[in-house]
């Protein structure tokens, strides 16, 4: 018998040690699950608590360690449902709306400030600390993260708002009722003669170009006038480098003396045109983008260390003013959208009866115009199988360089001669370290 009892008695032992072992985890987990909820509770209330810094003690419906309890009861209803009392986290949740509305009569009466603000962020900072309490402990720090931030930059958000004008509003609603309401019904199969046009394909190819276009030219709008030359040109040049180019070489014909300005400012925003360039590729075909990283990221940065350069030399003299248009204003769109979806089919009809040879013959052509669409375009063409990954790697280098050769004779035209010799000397620079990388 003892020798027959012997493993029961190990198993046993060995099976409280793994009860007690996965308790103890389990209780861990709770602990940890619960200083989350608090803390994301805190990490709002620790904004919150700031910005009503001076008002006396007790004058304030929620503070910091009111909205740490908020996020610490979301966890712990969470907690108390999911061991199986149904309608905890409901009532608990109804519980601070309640609290957070009768907060906001409070204040409101008092102190005549008719803003939501800080009932929602008290209704938010629970439901975060429920999220944590549901298992996503990290979805619930970040969240509450993002939200501190929204507080804190209230007088900068509403200044952004405020830089914006009416027709710039229309056009960011715009674009999200192209992306989000008609993208969606344009029909996602080829037709056309030869089947050249995928209208979702270009549909969705002019959205991604015109949002970023349109975000660059927001940021011009609020923040580019009062931040010198440098983020002028850079912002810019994610806007439309040519424009930047065509604007600041005509500004050096009236104004000889700012050729040193706008060089810098010339050769800054075709910088950026590379990086716009990887951006729209890792996008739409990531291979391409990373067998491109290193070559467009060297002729990108040669072009940022020389617009620096040029940028220090300058130093002290007036920003000419950048004139931008509206990448979403109607016109300029439709015109847009039209050159798009031709370059589009007319690449993929090259890549198809040509192979290599029509792909860089039309690489090049529609580069003297437009990279953007160019580069969507071979981008797609890897996707559907059509070219390979390396041919329109080199595809777009060439429109990269053909899109250049078409600034340097824009700034050599319309400029001066001195502009127009050092632009193409800095272009020669970039290009050759693009080159050098493939």
């Amino acid at each position: 018998m003892l020798r027959s009892g012997r493993p029961w008695t190990l198993f046993s032992k060995s099976f409280r040690r793994s009860e007690t072992a996965q308790f103890l985890l389990d209780t861990l987990n709770d602990i940890t699950v619960l200083g989350v909820a608090l803390g994301v509770g805190l990490i709002i209330g620790l904004e919150r608590g700031w910005r009503r810094r001076e008002a006396l003690p007790g004058s304030r419906a929620a503070g910091l360690r009111t909205f740490g309890l908020f996020g610490l009861l979301g966890g712990l209803a969470s907690l108390i449902q999911q061991a199986g009392i149904a309608g905890v986290l409901p009532a608990a949740w109804l519980s601070v709306s309640v609290l957070a509305v009768a907060g906001y009569i409070s204040e409101t009466r008092r102190t005549s400030d008719v803003s939501l603000t800080t009932a929602v962020a008290a209704v938010t900072s629970f439901a975060l600390g429920a999220t944590a309490g549901l298992g996503h402990s990290a979805l619930a720090a970040g969240a509450a993260v993002v939200v501190a931030l929204l507080l804190a930059f209230k007088e900068r958000l509403h200044g952004w708002v405020a830089g914006l004008s009416a027709p710039e509003l229309a056009s960011g609603l715009q674009l999200l009722l192209i992306s989000v309401v008609l993208l969606p019904l344009l029909p996602a199969r080829a037709m056309g003669p030869g089947g050249l046009i995928n209208p979702r394909v270009i549909g969705w190819a002019v959205a991604l170009i015109a949002g970023l276009s349109f975000a660059a030219y927001v940021a011009v709008r609020v923040l580019g006038p009062r931040r010198g030359l440098l983020l002028t040109a850079l912002l810019g040049g994610l806007v439309s480098s040519t424009a930047v180019t065509a604007t600041l070489s005509r500004c050096t014909a009236r104004e000889p003396h700012a050729g040193s300005t706008a060089l810098a400012g010339i050769v800054l925003a075709c910088s950026m045109a590379f990086v716009r360039m990887l951006i729209l590729l890792a996008v739409i075909a990531p291979a391409v983008a990373r067998g491109l990283m290193l070559p467009l990221g060297a002729a990108g940065a040669t072009g940022l260390a020389l617009g620096t350069l040029a940028m220090w030399w300058a130093r002290g003299a007036a920003v000419p003013p950048v004139e931008l248009r509206n990448p979403l204003d109607l016109p300029l769109a439709l015109k847009f959208g039209v050159f798009t979806a031709v370059v589009m089919a007319l690449s993929r009809w090259l890549a198809t009866h040509f192979g290599q040879s029509g792909l860089l013959a039309g690489a090049a052509a529609a580069g003297l115009a437009d990279v953007d669409a160019i580069t969507v375009s071979l981008g797609q063409l890897v996707v559907d199988n059509i070219a390979g990954a390396r041919d329109t790697a080199v595809g777009v280098a060439v429109a990269a360089g053909a899109n250049l050769l078409t600034k340097a004779t824009l700034s050599f035209t319309i400029g001066t001669r001195w502009l127009g010799v050092r632009v193409i000397g800095a272009f020669c620079l970039m290009l050759g370290a693009g080159f050098m990388m493939i």
